[in-house]
Order: C-alpha cells, then structure tokens, then sequence
C-alpha cells in the first residue's frame, strides 16, 4: 500500500504541475466517462461538497507534502459550482468541441478530480481498520462432527483464487447445526475469514448421507504421552543447523506444528502469534528467559526449507530476530513425522494443502512431556502460568 500510495502522490504531484505524462493521459481516458456522468446528472455540486474539506484536511498532513495547497491554487480557478458545471456540459452536449479551449480546462479539472479520488481513497486504506471479513461460498461432504469442539471436519471443493479442495476442520457458529449433520452428508455453507479467524455460517444440508459415506474420516489422534521422556528427535532449524531435542534439557521447552502455507488463521498463523506473544513475555522475565524455550515444527518439510523457515520466522517474531529463544525447524519426511506421531498428531496431503489437527506440547527441563494443549482454544496466558509453575533443575 505505501509503494501504491508513494505512485499516487507522485501522479498527483504531475498533473498539479500540468506536466501530464502518458500515465496520466491513460488514468484520464479510463476515468473520463465517469466523470462525464456525473456532470450529466448534476452530481459534481454533491462531490465537492464532500472533496473540498478533504482536500484541506489533506494539506494539514505532511504526509502528502505539498500538492494538496497546490490542487487547492488550481481549484481557485473553479470557485462556483455553476462554473464547474458551466465548464463540463459544453464536453457532453458537443462533439465540436474537441478540439476547443474549454475541453482542455474540462480535461485537466477531470483528471485531478480522478486523482484525488484515488488517492483519498488510498488515504483512506492508511487510517481506516483492517479489511472487512471475507466470505466465499463452500460446497463439500461432512467428513466428521465434534460438538464438544464446536467443529466440523469437510471434504470440500476447491475456492478458486483461495483454496484448493481439501478436508479441513473448521469451526461452526450455527450451534443448531451439530444436531442436524452427521458424517456422509453434502453441504452448502459460508467461509468467512476474518483477521485471526475462520468460521462456517449459513448451513444448509443439500444431500443426506448414503450408507459408509463416511470411510473418508482422518485418523484420530489417540496418543497422549504425558509424563513419558521425548526421544532425541534429530531436526535441522532455520539456520541449517542440525539440532537434537536433548539438547534442550535443563530449560522448559514449548513444542508445536505448524506449516508456512497454512491459509487459515486460526490454525498455524494463530499458533505462531501465540508464541510471539509467550516469547514477549519470557523476554520480560528474567527468570522465564533462562529457562524456557520455544520451537516451532514444520510439517511440510519438501517446501519449508531453513530459507523459508529463517523468513517466517523473522516475519512471525520481528527482524531482527535472533532465534535465540524461538526455533524453527523442520528435517526430512520421515523424521517430522516421527516426532509428530510421538506426540498423537496425524497429518496427510489431500488438493495440494495438509490436512492436520493442533498439537503444542510443554516438555519440563527432566526432558518429559508435562502438558499437551490440543486444538486452538488455549491462550498465551494458560501457557505461561504452567512455565511458571514448572520446577526447576
């Protein structure tokens, strides 16, 4: 948005100096009929309204330099609405007067009112709020229903520009809905994807199920080896680095899975921002920052190079970054997925996306598993009340 909104500024700034190079004859051209439409029904009076005191609130901003009291100057020259409106008709009513004086003042008056359009909306972009919630259209097959999790698990079709077909777990807001849906059925449903958050709405069932229509069901993920010593997993980090899950003994280690690719926010995006905030907080604390740990596992170890990894992380933690207390790792197939088995998390590929649940692990400074948090309900602040009260070697 800076790099758009730094190419207005400058467009802006030409056409203020009347030097109209040929972008700007472009930007006229596509914009022109607009305009003249609304010189057509008597709108332009309506828009200046609305344009003038943006325009002064503008050159109060620094941000924008100085052609906002530039476009201003050049506006002097069209004091009346009347002239405005005088100045645009004679461009809708005859075509003789192509090539007249009038035109090339109507001309330049449209092109920096396009101008400014655009760019007080860009301006707009800075200071408003985050973008408002997508929502796309999903079709698929109920794979599994967990009403105490509030989820549902569906094989779905593709969601072009979005998603390719996939299973995936998804959260359900209509409550109602866990009393209708059993595995094998077809849906129709809306995916709405907010900033940290994904949810389905708007249920309906299409096609009742058919008899072992529900053979495509995930493997569960049964085993909790709470209390039991982690083997010592060989991974490579983000930096190359061979790394060894033993060598972290002596400090509290917070384990979890993620993969870079993951399009939904609440499932790996929202485990990292987790722990960017439990590392801000062990940060703070001196005693926690001795102690404890943190490392982050990919599952898809044939993209998630220690390039990849190196850049999501600095992404997820802050450049600089050190990765001195925050991991990233991944090793080759068979490893990732010893270590994910360990911890009775089973993932497959399906339309080119994993398929996987949540699994974070807190291992103690004795090297033994303490807690296993399933799922995206836990909160940063659950986490760091069990690392404070770990024991200590």
């Amino acid at each position: 948005m800076a790099v758009i909104l730094s190419e207005a500024k400058d467009l802006a700034l030409l056409l203020a100096q009347d030097k109209l190079r040929e972008e700007s004859r472009m930007f006229m051209k596509n914009a022109q009929s607009e305009i003249l439409r609304c010189a057509q029904n008597d709108s332009v009076k309506g828009f200046f309204h609305r344009l003038l005191p943006a325009l002064e609130a503008l050159r109060a901003n620094t941000i924008f330099g100085e052609w906002p009291g530039k476009m201003l100057s050049n506006f002097a020259r069209f004091t009346t609405f009347r002239s405005v409106q005088s100045r645009l008709r004679p461009l809708t009513r005859s075509r003789r007067l192509i090539q007249g004086r009038p035109v090339m003042r109507a001309q330049r008056f449209m092109t920096w009112l396009v101008s400014l359009s655009m760019v007080f909306a860009l301006a707009a972009c800075q200071t408003e709020k985050p973008l408002p919630q997508q929502r796309f259209d999903l079709r698929g097959k109920v794979v599994a229903v967990n009403k105490n999790e509030g989820t549902v698990t569906l094989s779905h079709e593709a969601i072009p520009g979005y998603m390719a077909a996939m299973t995936m777990t998804y959260p359900l807001k209509d409550k109602w809905a866990f009393d209708v849906l059993k595995p094998g059925q077809t849906l129709h449903a809306t995916l709405v994807v907010a900033s940290d958050r994904a949810w389905l709405e708007g249920i309906v069932v299409t096609e009742e199920a058919k008899p072992q229509s529900n053979s495509l069901a995930p493997p569960q993920s049964v085993r909790t080896p709470l209390g039991e010593v982690v083997p010592d997993f060989p991974l490579i980090n983000q930096d190359g680095k061979r790394i060894h899950l033993h060598q972290y003994h002596g400090t509290a280690l917070l384990l979890t899975f993620i993969y870079t690719r993951c399009p939904l926010p609440d499932y790996c995006p929202l485990m990292s921002k987790n722990f960017a905030k439990i590392l801000e907080e062990v940060r703070s604390d001196p005693k926690l920052s001795r102690s404890t740990h943190l490392l982050s596992i990919s599952i898809d170890p044939e993209y998630d190079k220690p390039a990849v990894l190196r850049a999501y992380g600095l992404d997820c933690a802050g450049n600089p970054h050190p990765f001195d207390r925050w991991e990233f790792a991944s090793g080759t197939p068979e490893q990732v997925r010893k270590v994910a088995e360990f911890f009775g998390l089973k993932y497959w590929t399906e339309g080119g996306q994993i398929v996987h649940a949540l699994v974070t692990a807190l291992i103690g400074p004795d090297g033994k598993v303490m807690k296993i948090y399933r799922g995206n309900d836990w909160q940063p602040a659950d986490v760091l009340a069990d690392l404070r009260t770990l024991p200590r070697s």
